[in-house]
Order: structure tokens, then C-alpha cells, then sequence
């Protein structure tokens, strides 16, 4: 996990020397138990978490997150979404990028739909998700228009 014996200081989201910080990362985002084993061995889940531990570590104000969830079950779904409500709590903006609904309408406060690269709709949750350009868009024409 890059963990090194100096003592510089850690990111603003740890406050710890370096080592401590990297230890901090690797707990935060429950990978603790897998700290000493080779890559090849992390699941899916996993590595997904490795990369959130990668990109914390470099104390973002602003982090992005592509598909982040995607592949994962249910279980792993819940488990990343206050993964993701822990990481914002500590004051880092995301932008999600994500096609699972329920994952954006529990994570967002405010959400931008896309359709062939046009914007359809934007704002709160509620709102969007009865737009009938997001609904034509995501569910057919059968389903966004009476």
C-alpha cells in the first residue's frame, strides 16, 4: 500500500506520520486483514476498496468515482454506499458517476442525468427520478410517457 518509515505528515483526512496514515487508509476502508497480502489475492470488492484507499491517500478535496459499485452484490453495495457517506463526512466532495439508482438517490444531494452526452434533467432526487426524460431514457418510451 506504499507504506513508508518516514515521518512526514499525513494527509489532513489522518493527521498521523506517514506509516500511521497509511495504516489509517487501509482500516478506514477495512482492508486491514489484507494489508500484507499480494494484490492477485483481493477480490473484486477488494480492490475496489484499494483503489478508494489509493485515492484518499492523497487527501482529495474532490474525488471522482466511476462505476465505483458496479460488480458488486447487495451486501457489497450497502457496505460501499457508507463507505462512501464515511468519506464524504469527512469533508471530500464526490462526484458519482454511477448507473445504479438506488446508490445515487441514497448518495445525492443534487443529481445530473446524462443521455447520449446531453444533459435530461437535473436536481434533487425526487425530482429527477419521475422526470419522464429520465424515465423514457432509462426505461423506455412504454414506461416515461402516457
Amino acid at each position: 500500500m506504499g507504506c513508508t518509515q518516514d515521518h512526514q505528515p499525513c494527509p489532513l483526512l489522518f493527521r498521523a506520520p506517514r506509516r500511521l496514515c497509511d495504516l489509517r487508509v487501509v482500516g478506514f476502508t477495512g482492508l486491514e486483514a489484507h494489508a500484507d497480502k499480494p494484490i492477485e489475492s483481493l477480490d473484486l470488492h477488494q480492490l475496489k476498496y484499494l483503489e478508494l484507499a489509493r485515492a484518499l491517500a492523497t487527501e482529495p478535496k474532490l474525488l471522482f468515482l466511476d462505476e465505483v459499485l458496479s460488480g458488486l452484490n447487495p451486501t457489497e453495495v450497502n457496505e460501499s454506499i457508507e463507505m462512501v457517506r464515511r468519506i464524504h463526512d469527512r469533508g471530500v466532495t464526490l462526484v458519482i458517476v454511477e448507473h445504479l439508482v438506488r446508490v445515487v438517490t441514497e448518495l445525492a444531494d443534487r443529481i445530473l442525468v446524462l443521455d447520449q452526452g446531453s444533459v435530461i434533467a437535473e436536481g434533487e432526487a425526487g425530482s429527477v427520478m419521475k422526470d419522464p426524460d429520465v424515465v423514457t431514457a432509462y426505461l423506455g418510451t412504454r414506461f416515461g410517457r402516457a
